[in-house]
């Protein structure tokens, strides 16, 4: 059974759908600490108000043939999926220094794959340092990383298009939307 960390908003961790695979004493959010340092556990659905993380664990794995929502792509293969909540519920933000320990959490408890569908572009060509040391990490490791090439044709505003991190790094294996054609959907990067 493959052991996937989904980095993201946190999730509905009782849909009917996706409640089988979530694994709860994994799941955490890395925004908050107690007093010995230890994350706390991930709320449940996040209070992030948006389903997004709700909505990749039903990609990944949501109950097949029970017309209840969508078929996830694990099909009925058994999968241990544990939430990573990087974005903080109060002030709906999700930090460069949040998705690093989204990234080494999930490195810690020896996940093959690390789903991130969100990033970040960058005002110049360069590389974020850290974040890339947190992927290289992870691939050093043996996990697959997955990330998101971005939604909205975001070009930052400096009259080209940006790549969009962690999905650019080359450890990481970048996904975008496609339309039933097969071709690039009009919001994604």
């Amino acid at each position: 059974t493959p052991k996937i960390a989904v980095i993201d908003t946190g999730a509905n961790m009782d849909a009917k759908d996706i409640k089988f695979a979530i694994n709860r004493d994994l799941s955490v959010d890395v925004t908050k600490q107690d007093e010995n340092g230890n994350y706390l556990p991930c709320e449940n659905d996040a209070a992030s108000g948006d389903g997004h993380g709700t909505g990749i664990v039903s990609v990944i794995a949501a109950t097949i043939n029970n017309k209840t929502g969508i078929a996830g792509v694990m099909g009925s293969s058994p999968a241990d999926i544990f939430m990573v909540q990087v974005m903080n519920p109060e002030s709906k933000a999700i930090t460069l220094s949040s998705l690093i320990k989204g990234i080494n959490y999930a490195v810690e408890q020896k996940a093959d794959v690390i789903n991130i569908s969100l990033g970040t572009y960058t005002n110049t060509d360069d590389e974020i340092p850290s974040l890339k040391a947190a992927i290289d990490a992870a691939y050093d490791a043996g996990c697959i990383v997955v990330a998101s090439a971005g939604n909205g044709k975001n070009n930052n505003g400096v009259g080209k298009e940006q790549p969009m991190y962690p999905a650019a790094y080359k450890n990481v294996i970048g996904v975008m939307g496609v339309d039933r054609k097969g071709e690039r959907s009009s919001f994604s990067d």
